[in-house]
């Protein structure tokens, strides 16, 4: 009787155990990643765009031959398998094959940190840890080839933290994993800030026993990295990027407030709250590489998601206590195939919107202004003889004030997809002036006739000298060159 109460008590911690692990890794990933917020930035519109390139072209882009700023310019393609992943789920099943891409990555990454934790922390310590990290990874859980880094990172910080307890560097094929980052996306600098301060904590468990081997596990890792088909270009690329004079535009690099990610401080406050009660002591190469990757979250939001990964792996063992694994994750994590070919054929449209409504409108009313702007007064003057501008002061092309802007306009987005784009995307910039331009001298030729002018600014002095002498006045500006 007490044998079968046993093996009833086992049944029941085994059938949990499943549970969590299919909630975790398989379920969770899944409905994250069919959210509208996956298809948030149009960045997923330009990876597509590069990826059918690269596969139409045979070959990685080493100008640029997208924008037209920048065109022909030297350009290092940072994330060219991610590219070409892309494109071709994109070409196969759409959005659905992007958001079956987008989870297959949070799948591994739960089910890496999941398997991890499994053996060291209980059940309650594993669920709060993973949700907690997917917390505030749901900031930047995008369609874009930085989620796919995810797992590869997660693993990268097992490795080291199981060899951190052992002493010994990890095998010298897991150097694989950084030749895979390297090539994938620009951030992989990050494995030797986790690498140096969890090999320190290592040498000090064995008094510095095992530093030749950790230098050569260096030296290994340093040439796996530099197998990357950018090469030198692409190892300097990162360093370049970061110091980029306008970084401060793009919103990822911004620093992190409490306005932009709440739920990481509150993620914050509350694991560092447990420390503290528990008075946790954390060994100096672990806290050194928190404490590093916690400024970086702080000077810009992206490092937010590479702190909430390793955080996950290597805070949790310090809480908990050690436990045996129950079962085998590898057959229910089987299940995440046919899951995943769900996600892939099952139909997934995100809604037609703008990205930024707010800022599209005011682009558009702004442009139609500046339009309005030049169809009235604003004006470049020539000296026929010396050719030099006249007209260099406001009160000679005066602008549109807050006094002639229209008191009333209304302005909305069609959400009509762009054919010639690969995911239906438009841009707004100049049009905006168009619109105003021509809205209002096809008003004046509406009211008076197209042959009253035939030059822009119509001025008053314009159309009333061609109506009191009943012909056209001014003839058409000659373009200047």
């Amino acid at each position: 009787m007490g044998g079968k109460d046993i093996s009833f008590a086992e049944m029941r911690e085994k059938l949990a155990g499943d549970l969590l692990l299919i909630f975790l890794a398989l379920g969770l990933p899944i409905g994250l990643a069919s959210t509208a917020r996956t298809f948030g930035d149009g960045d997923t519109a330009w990876h597509v765009a590069v990826g059918q390139w690269i596969a139409r072209h045979g070959q990685i882009p080493t100008t640029d031959p997208f924008s037209f700023t920048s065109l022909g310019k030297p350009w290092v393609a940072m994330e060219w398998p991610a590219d070409l992943l892309f494109a071709g789920v994109f070409h196969l099943a759409g959005y659905a094959g992007l958001a079956a891409i987008t989870a297959a990555a949070i799948m591994a990454l739960n089910a890496i940190v999941l398997i991890y934790l499994r053996s060291r922390v209980g059940p309650i310590g594993l669920t709060l840890a993973i949700i907690g990290m997917d917390i505030v990874l749901s900031a930047f859980m995008l369609a874009r080839p930085h989620v796919l880094v995810w797992p590869l990172l997660a693993a990268w910080t097992v490795l080291l933290a199981k060899s951190s307890e052992t002493g010994r560097p990890p095998p010298l094929w897991s150097a694989l994993l950084l030749t895979v980052w390297a090539n994938l996306h620009g951030s992989f600098p990050m494995a030797a800030v986790i690498g140096g301060f969890l090999a320190l904590d290592a040498l000090i468990a064995v008094q510095w026993k095992a530093l030749r081997e950790w230098l050569i596990f260096a030296a290994v890792c340093l040439v796996a990295v530099c197998l990357q088909v950018n090469g030198l270009a692409g190892i300097l690329q990162p360093f370049r990027v970061a110091n980029l004079k306008t970084l401060h535009l793009i919103v990822e690099w911004l620093p992190t407030t409490t306005k932009n990610t709440p739920q990481f401080f509150g993620a914050l406050l509350l694991v560092l709250g447990i420390l503290l009660w528990r008075g946790v002591r954390i060994p100096i190469g672990r806290l050194l590489l928190l404490l590093t990757m916690l400024m970086l979250a702080f000077t810009q939001l992206r490092h937010q998601s590479w702190l909430a990964i390793v955080a996950a792996v290597l805070i949790p063992p310090l809480l908990g206590k050690r436990t045996e694994a129950k079962g085998n994750s590898l057959p229910v994590l089987a299940a995440a195939v046919p899951l995943l070919l769900v996600r892939a054929l099952w139909p997934l449209t995100p809604p037609e919107s703008v990205s930024n409504p707010r800022s599209l409108l005011a682009q558009i009313k702004g442009g139609s202004c500046l339009g309005i702007a030049h169809a009235l007064q604003q004006k470049w003057v020539f000296d026929p003889k010396y050719g030099l501008m006249v007209s260099r002061r406001f009160h000679n092309t005066r602008p549109l004030t807050i006094l002639d802007i229209p008191a009333s306009m209304q302005a909305d987005a069609v959400n009509l997809p762009d054919p010639e784009t690969p995911v239906g995307a438009r841009g707004v910039g100049e049009p905006p002036v168009g619109a105003g331009y021509g809205a209002v001298l096809n008003a004046i030729a509406d009211a008076v006739g197209v042959e009253v002018f035939r030059r822009a600014p119509v001025t008053a002095d314009i159309v009333l000298m061609s109506l009191e002498n009943k012909k056209r006045m001014h003839e058409p500006l000659q373009a200047h060159v």
